[in-house]
C-alpha cells in the first residue's frame, strides 16, 4: 500500500510537471504572439522638424564673389505633417539684384527714346512707367524667371542687362538660373507653389501679408544678415550707402507690387528705418534677395541638430 501511495505521488508530480510545462509553452507562445504584434505596428512618419529650425539645402554663389562654397542655410517657416513638406526661407540675404529691369532695356528711357521726367510722373501711362523703371508684377518679373530657372533663363521681355537698372549693375547679364548649383536629387524635392496671382513657382519671395504673418512668431527674422558673398558681388552703391548710414542689416524684396505705381514693389526696410515696408522701383539694382521654397522630406533622414550653427542636413541614400 505504501508503494502504491508513493507511485501515486510520483504520477501526480509528473502530471504537475506536464501541466507546468504546457503552461510555460503557452506563455512563451503568448509572448511570441505579443512580440509579433509589436513588430507589425506601423512606423511613425511624422516629421521631427518644427518651425524656426534650420536646414541646409542647395548652393548659390553670386556672380563676382569668391568666398565660401555657396551652401544655403534655410529657416523653416511652416511644417505640413500631412504631406511631410516644409516651407523654407533663406536665413540670410543671398544676393543684391533688381526685381525687374526696365522693359525698354534702358533705365529711364522708353523704347522710342523718351526720357523720364519726374514732374510728369502722374501723366505717364502704365506701359511707359514699366518701360522706364521695370515691372512690379511678380508674375512678369525678371527675378521670378531667374529664380525658377536652372541654367538657361527664359525672360518675359528683353534681356535684363545692367543698362536696365538705376546704377547699371547687379542685373542678370547672361547668368545661369538660381537653381543651377542644386543637385538633381535636391531639385526633385522642390514642390511647386501656386501664389495668389495664379502663377506656379518653385522659388519665390514672401508677400507683405506673409511677412506680417511670420513677424508675429517668435522665430522669424525680419532683419536678417547678408552673406559676405552678396556684399562682395554688389557693384553699385546700394549696400555701401545703407552701411554708411548706420545700418547693420539690409533691405530685402517682397513680391508685393505697390498700390500706387506699377513700376514699384514693397521691400522690408532696414532696422534703422522708421517704416517696416517702403516702396522701391523694380529696376533699382539694390534689392536684397531672400528666396522662399517648399520641399518634401517624405521618407528622408536628417542629420544635425536643426540649429543655426548646426542645421539639419538631408541624407540622400
Amino acid at each position: 500500500d505504501t508503494s502504491k501511495e508513493t507511485e501515486k505521488k510520483e504520477n501526480t508530480k509528473d502530471t504537475s510537471k506536464e501541466t507546468e510545462k504546457k503552461d510555460t509553452t503557452e506563455d512563451v507562445g503568448k509572448e511570441s504572439e505579443k512580440k509579433e504584434v509589436v513588430t507589425q505596428e506601423p512606423e511613425v512618419t511624422k516629421l521631427d522638424v518644427v518651425a524656426g529650425e534650420y536646414i541646409t539645402f542647395g548652393k548659390y554663389q553670386p556672380v563676382g564673389s569668391t568666398g565660401g562654397d555657396g551652401t544655403i542655410v534655410w529657416q523653416v517657416l511652416d511644417v505640413d505633417n500631412t504631406t511631410n513638406q516644409v516651407k523654407l526661407i533663406a536665413e540670410q540675404i543671398l544676393d543684391i539684384k533688381p526685381f525687374d529691369c526696365a522693359d525698354s532695356g534702358r533705365y529711364d528711357v522708353t523704347v522710342d527714346g523718351q526720357k523720364y521726367d519726374r514732374s510728369k510722373l502722374d501723366e505717364y501711362s502704365k506701359e511707359e512707367l514699366i518701360q522706364f523703371r521695370g515691372n512690379g508684377d511678380w508674375a512678369q518679373s525678371d527675378l521670378r524667371a531667374w529664380l525658377n530657372a536652372e541654367e538657361n533663363v527664359k525672360y518675359p521681355g528683353v534681356e535684363p542687362t545692367d543698362a536696365g537698372t538705376d546704377e547699371c549693375g547687379n542685373a542678370f547679364n547672361n547668368q545661369k538660373g538660381f537653381l543651377n548649383r542644386f543637385t538633381k536629387a535636391e531639385k526633385r524635392l522642390i514642390q511647386a507653389t501656386q501664389l495668389e496671382d495664379g502663377s506656379m513657382n518653385k522659388v519665390y519671395l514672401l508677400s507683405v501679408d506673409e511677412v506680417k504673418k511670420y513677424e508675429k512668431t517668435d522665430y522669424f527674422q525680419l532683419h536678417p544678415s547678408i552673406t559676405e558673398a552678396a556684399v562682395e558681388s554688389d557693384i553699385t552703391s546700394w549696400y555701401a550707402t545703407y552701411k554708411a548710414n548706420g545700418a547693420t542689416d539690409y533691405i530685402w524684396a517682397t513680391r508685393t507690387m505697390s498700390e500706387n505705381y506699377p513700376q514699384q514693389i514693397y521691400v522690408v526696410n532696414s532696422a534703422v528705418g522708421k517704416e517696416t515696408f517702403v516702396e522701391k522701383n523694380a529696376a533699382a539694382a539694390g534689392h536684397g534677395i531672400r528666396p522662399v521654397l517648399s520641399i518634401s522630406l517624405d521618407g528622408l533622414k536628417l542629420d544635425g541638430e536643426g540649429s543655426s550653427s548646426n542645421p539639419y542636413q538631408i541624407i540622400f541614400e
